[in-house]
């Protein structure tokens, strides 16, 4: 199981990992990640000697990345560049901050290298970089995870942005606003600063063999003068699995006798039934409330459920989990939702409204192809 732990907050989804596989090519910044749905791009050799499509150990393969916005002209997938713009080698901690542009190998913390860009007036200005990955699972993928580091050096009083988008065709990409990026305005003395983000991107379509592409799009922002350093780090890419049932609602309220769980669903196509989940802390599920599986009621349309906790001790807030258990054996879990139990009673309620966008997985409204971000992932197998 994989654990992530995210810079933003909201909704919160527990996702069982599927069985799949993305092809990251033979390149030595890629090492396999927690299990065998995971890969995580480290640049743990890379020391900025550029791109080439049969790369060293100490360059990134090009038929991985693209970069583009460089005086120099963009690279291409399968071009080697190993000069100039597209390398400008390594910056230790030692070193001072570089006064020429392009892109660089960072030591970010001691021994632990990024991939990074010093902009300039004509360098990454704007610029991008771009992940290219080939599904081969042997399905069709709809739903994809990404998680990464942006670090920045902000020794300059220019704010800069690194915004993340995604793409099916590598042409048309579609921004993801919970993802955005700017680093501040006004320069200070603390070094490189790390930002931990990730999103869920649904209603996908991906067939087996064809790419799907990342991108990282960089401009000026506001102030003048230099620029900051920026970069990207621990890099993780996962496909996740739809869930058996479309949750509708699902809250947790205080009532005089415990506190009532309540769910509905509008559609249960694999769903084999439910689990009630609860804890004393929001970050994972600790106690399963119900002996045995509630059975799933929707044949395959919609239902409505309910559970009472009669074991919620007043004084005392409790988070609660709703696990989806599917006709294989897998299992998601959506959820927290919170309820304080009063004495004498007064209700606290956090309520979950959950809908689906058109392609009928995921959660999170949506328009099209819908990008869930500030998602903190976690999944088991039974």
């Amino acid at each position: 199981m994989s654990y992530f732990s995210l810079r933003r907050t909201g909704l919160v989804v527990l996702g069982m990992l599927s069985l799949f596989m993305w092809l990251l090519l033979a390149s030595p910044d890629v090492v396999r990640g927690h299990g065998p749905t995971d890969y995580a791009i480290s640049f743990y050799t890379f020391v900025g000697q550029g791109f080439a499509p049969d790369p060293l150990a100490t360059q990134l393969d090009s038929d991985l990345w693209r970069v583009t916005g460089l005086s120099e002209g963009d690279l291409a997938y399968g071009d080697t560049a190993t000069s100039g713009d597209f390398a400008r080698g390594l910056r230790t901690l030692a070193d001072p901050p570089p006064t020429t542009s392009g892109i660089y190998a960072f030591e970010v913390v001691e021994g632990d290298f990024a991939l990074g860009v010093q902009p300039g007036s004509s360098d990454f200005t704007p610029g991008t970089f771009e992940l290219r990955l080939q599904n081969q699972s042997g399905n069709t993928v709809s739903h994809v995870r990404i998680d990464y580091n942006i670090l920045v050096r902000n020794n300059a009083d220019r704010s800069s942005s690194l915004n993340l988008a995604y793409s099916l065709d590598g042409v048309d990409f579609v921004p993801v606003p919970s993802m955005e990026f700017t680093s501040p305005e006004a320069a200070d003395e603390l070094g490189w600063q790390s930002e931990l983000y990730g999103t869920a991107i649904t209603g996908l379509a991906i067939p087996d063999g064809d790419f799907f592409y990342f991108q990282w799009r960089s401009d000026d922002v506001g102030g003048s003068g230099s620029r900051d350093e920026l970069a990207l780090d621990n890099i993780e890419v996962t496909q996740l699995a739809p869930l058996a049932a479309t949750i509708a609602l699902f809250e947790a309220t205080p009532q005089p006798e415990g506190v009532a769980v309540s769910w509905s669903t509008v559609a249960e196509p694999d769903c084999a039934g439910f689990n009630v989940w609860r804890a004393t802390a929001p970050t994972a599920p600790e106690t399963q409330l119900n002996p045995t599986l509630i059975a799933a009621q929707g044949n395959g349309g919609g239902a409505a459920y309910a559970w009472l906790d009669k074991t919620a001790a007043a004084g005392t807030t409790y988070y609660y989990w709703l696990e989806d258990v599917d006709l294989y054996g897998g299992s998601t879990f959506v959820g927290p939702a919170e309820a304080t139990m009063l004495d004498p009673l007064a209700v606290t309620l956090d309520r979950i409204d959950v809908s689906t966008p058109s392609a009928g997985w995921g959660l999170g409204a949506a328009l099209g192809v819908a990008a869930v971000g500030a998602a903190w992932q976690w999944g088991r197998r039974r």
